[in-house]
């Protein structure tokens, strides 16, 4: 197996989560990993069960003409811009997803610039009690994509002002707001690095964290079937934006592994349309589990038997299956 560092300097929000896709289907292919460094032009890069619409301050995002994109991970919405830096881990891994030992190459690389990170409750990585990075993870057959953002010199007021975060997110946290519970990396180093600087000593902590000796930007194939995925996916409306009906039913619940929100619309004590959304990790599934709820009664009943444990354990990555069925059930 060839461990590959992909040199990207392009800035196209959709481009870049379709070239990020694309090394994926890579890595399915040919059993080969990847590890890649990027960033965006300003953007809000929202989850993939997110509904972007509660998530985005749309009126802010359209008046500083940033892009809403939204990426193939779980998890929650995040702000880049040129001051931001993400990184992506593309393995091959068995099992369940393993978020944390994924911030580890980041922890270690901070700590040899003398900045006290530390991997903080299910996807964060702090100094103190402040946050500098997020992460999330995507798997199928075999294969882990894990990627992270990190604050270096990002624009702070627009990181809070892009995203509608509830109160109760904040209050679980102990902060008041986005601005008071993030903070920038650069003003915590003890000797000032641009951008660059720290991007191209964190490729070469990760190389050596990785074992990557090939160092390559994108091949032919690689490139078009990420514009092919650019246009015809994450570029679009339909898979930014999606269709969000007027749910008659709406149950959220914020678990320890994230939040999940249920809407149906009922008809006539049927279930018409479900639609499942949140900042939950996932194994996948969660279209089968939204099929599975169609059709049925509502208020729901012997759920045990239409949702058994197994499609829920790898749906809701970290959250008990009594417990998403108690949700439903509410």
């Amino acid at each position: 197996m060839e461990f590959t560092y992909i040199v990207n300097d392009e800035h196209d929000p959709a481009y870049n989560l379709a070239l990020e896709e694309s090394l994926f289907e890579s890595a399915v292919r040919t059993g080969n990993s990847f590890v890649m460094l990027w960033s965006n032009a300003p953007a809000v890069v929202v989850g993939r069960y997110q509904n972007a619409a509660e998530e985005v301050n749309q009126q802010f995002v359209r008046d500083h003409h940033i892009r809403v994109v939204r990426r193939m991970s779980g998890g929650g919405a995040v702000y880049h811009d040129a001051g931001n830096l993400n990184y992506t881990t593309i393995v091959h891994a068995a099992g369940t997803l393993d978020v944390r030992s994924f911030g580890e190459p980041l922890v270690a690389f901070l700590r040899s610039l003398d900045i006290a990170a530390q991997l903080s409750g299910r996807n964060d990585v702090t100094v103190g009690e402040r946050k500098v990075s997020g992460v999330a993870q995507y798997s199928r057959d075999g294969v882990a994509l894990h990627h992270g953002t990190i604050l270096f010199d990002s624009d702070l007021d627009a990181v809070e002002r892009a995203l509608n975060v509830s109160a109760e997110k904040f209050q679980s946290k102990g902060f008041k707001s986005v601005r008071s519970r993030v903070t920038n990396l650069r003003p915590l180093l003890n000797t000032d690095l641009t951008l660059e600087q720290f991007r191209e000593a964190f490729a070469a902590s990760l190389c050596k964290y990785y074992g990557a000796l090939a160092r390559r930007r994108p091949v032919a194939e690689e490139t078009d079937r990420a514009h092919v995925l650019a246009a015809d996916k994450y570029d679009t409306d339909a898979w930014t934006w999606g269709l969000s009906p007027q749910f008659t039913v709406k149950n959220v619940r914020r678990f320890s592994a994230g939040m999940v929100q249920l809407g149906l619309v009922v008809s006539e004590g049927y279930v018409k349309e479900a639609r499942l959304s949140g900042d939950f990790f996932s194994g996948g599934g969660i279209d089968e589990v939204e099929r599975a709820l169609v059709g049925r009664v509502y208020p729901f009943d012997g759920l045990s038997k239409v949702l058994p444990d197994s499609m829920l354990h790898r749906a809701f990555s970290g959250i008990a299956p009594e417990q998403i069925r108690e949700l439903f059930q509410s």
